[in-house]
């Protein structure tokens, strides 16, 4: 544990996963989980961030990680493939596929204050980092609102504003999130360093990282 990460773990929106309460759980491909206030990394992409024989591999992934969950029958089981797939995809990601045009800090910077310009308004931003294709971001949801429909608002808006500063028209955001709820203050913490640690290879003029103090 860093020392800036445990001066900070007291704040108090910060809630975990509690298995002995209900779980709402819904999608069909990657599944999202949701309890209130609870929480959250989540990892949001560019539309062309994979080549398309990564999204035909991604396919055969989740046909493969929803046929096992029904075959296991718990939704934990499902969980767990679901994060070993996010951190191969993960992988993908950092080579840099796509048109990377979060690489252009006016560009990030649209994104960046988006983010932040929900703070304390939709959730509690505790960090995020956005990479050349993609963004991480660590979050607790306020109220009964699902990070889904939160990060929804910021994709959608940034959208617009990103595609009239390039002057392109077309879908800037891959559909839909990546989100997991943290389980514990150890969870967290590897999250919170994970995000730090994201960019540690790139120029520093070709990504935006924010840590809350």
């Amino acid at each position: 544990m860093n020392e800036e990460t445990e001066r900070y773990l007291p704040y108090d929106s910060i809630q975990y996963l509690d298995k002995k309460k209900h779980i709402e759980i819904w999608g069909s491909k990657l599944p999202h989980w949701f309890q209130e206030n609870k929480t959250v990394f989540a990892t949001f992409r560019l539309a062309d961030s994979l080549p398309k024989e990564r999204l035909e591999e991604l396919h055969d992934e989740l046909l493969k990680m929803n046929n096992e969950a029904i075959v296991i029958g718990e939704a934990s089981a499902r969980d767990n493939y679901n994060w070993r797939l996010m951190q191969k995809i993960e992988k993908w990601l950092n080579n840099g596929y796509g048109c990377c045009s979060l690489s252009n800090t006016e560009i990030r910077k649209v994104v960046s204050d988006a983010l932040l310009f929900y703070d304390g308004v939709l959730y509690v931003l505790h960090s995020f980092v956005v990479m050349p294709n993609h963004v991480h971001v660590l979050l607790s949801p306020l109220g009964t609102r699902s990070v889904l429909d939160s990060l929804g608002k910021v994709k959608s808006y940034t959208a617009n504003i990103i595609n009239k500063k390039l002057d392109v028209k077309g879908q800037v955001w891959q559909h839909g999130i990546f989100d997991r709820i943290i389980r514990s203050a150890e969870d967290f913490i590897a999250k919170w360093n994970y995000i730090i640690q994201n960019p540690v290879n790139l120029p520093q003029d070709s990504y935006t990282l924010y840590v809350r103090k």
